[in-house]
């Protein structure tokens, strides 16, 4: 039986979540079923070190011609080239243009839905125009009733909300978690003290992790002032935020403000975080919406003990004072409040480390979640 052929449609290969899902499960795909290729439509390309040799990639965007439709052009050439059976996209612009450039193919469609794109809370939390939530919502219903794709959500949050948003049939949408690669996580000797040693931190600091894109989805700015208020009772704390985005300027005015130059630190982005999460003590996700939770995850499979916001998707596999800790949405107190019991309690930040630890190596470790992407791919060759 020949292998079958998967490709990837994606906007670019930055360091987003559905970028890094895409990573993990093409390396530890079953290659005597499966062929993998990604198409990406632009840079940024920050995974292809990382992808190596393991799966062929291709920049849509080096044959792109100009104008609006120049994208949807270049893929259809490529999946004409590659003649695929099955075309994966990932996100909305590669959702419109995989449907665009394949109309004229018999591959199956899988559509992955990393997102509460169409919920009325989300929409509100991340300021998007209404208008513009409206024509985007128009647009992947239509095209998706053109491809038929199979949708697979990474969250019931997620299913249920983009469900009723695009009026999808029930048997066309699948839930599979977000996945986490704990060979990806694994930190050398010598990392914590190594990474420390970088940041200017002393073994005995207190440090809170917290990783995401910077805006204000994120809720960071929550974390900042939530500092402000821990540092008075627990001087050797150091916050520091992972990640890189639009709202630096706004963060670093606000730790510059609330004079915490010497607590808080945003050193960037990076593809360590092996080393971030090995160096840290305790773990902070404050975000205001989300469609899984990915970093919180990733934190959980290290066992470091994390605090996060009580939203739906992330319900889903934190469980409130069993493996995380949770406060509401916005509130700088109790962020404040529960960092401060985890800087005082190490025995807690044990219990829920271990908790969490479990959790994620029972659900969400790719080993468990890859046979299910299979058995999705299978299911949807044979209809």
């Amino acid at each position: 039986m020949r292998a079958q052929r998967i490709v990837h449609v994606i906007p670019s290969l930055g360091f987003g979540g559905c970028e890094r899902q895409l990573a993990d499960l093409v390396r530890h795909a079953e290659s005597a079923r499966y062929v993998h290729t990604i198409a990406h439509l632009g840079p940024p390309n920050s995974l292809l070190e990382e992808l190596g040799c393991a799966v062929e990639v291709r920049d849509v965007s080096r044959t792109a011609g100009r104008g609006p439709f120049g994208a949807i052009r270049a893929l259809r050439a490529v999946l004409d080239e590659l003649a695929p059976d099955i075309v994966h996209s990932w996100l909305f612009e590669a959702d419109i243009a995989a449907r665009m450039a394949g109309v004229h193919m018999r591959a199956r469609r899988v559509t992955s839905l990393a997102a509460p794109a169409y919920d009325r809370s989300a929409a509100r939390a991340a300021g998007w125009p209404a208008r513009s939530v409206l024509a985007r919502r128009g647009i992947d219903a239509a095209t998706a009733r053109l491809a038929d794709p199979l949708f697979v959500a990474c969250s019931q949050f997620v299913a249920r909300s983009t469900s009723a948003a695009l009026r999808l049939r029930t048997d066309r949408v699948r839930v599979i978690p977000n996945s986490v690669d704990p060979q990806r996580l694994a930190a050398a000797p010598g990392d914590r003290a190594g990474r420390r040693a970088q940041l200017g931190l002393s073994a005995d600091r207190f440090v809170v992790l917290a990783m995401g894109r910077l805006d204000p989805q994120k809720g960071l700015d929550v974390l900042i002032r939530a500092a402000d208020g821990v540092q008075q009772n627990v001087p050797e704390l150091a916050v520091i935020i992972l990640g890189e985005g639009p709202l630096r300027p706004e963060l670093e005015a606000l730790v510059a403000d609330r004079g915490l130059e010497g607590i808080v630190q945003l050193p960037g982005a990076s593809l360590d975080i092996a080393s971030y999460l090995a160096m840290a003590d305790a773990f902070a996700f404050p975000s205001r919406f989300e469609g899984f939770g990915m970093a919180l995850a990733e934190a959980m499979a290290v066992g470091l003990a994390c605090v996060t916001t009580a939203l739906p998707p992330v319900f889903e596999f934190a469980e409130p004072d069993v493996n995380a800790l949770c406060v509401g949405v916005d509130d700088v107190t109790a962020l404040g409040s529960q960092l401060q019991r985890l800087a005082r309690d190490p025995r807690l930040r044990a219990a829920l480390g271990d908790a969490a630890q479990q959790t994620v190596a029972l659900r969400l470790d790719v080993r468990v979640t890859g046979p299910q992407w299979h058995a999705a791919y299978d299911a949807e060759l044979a209809r």
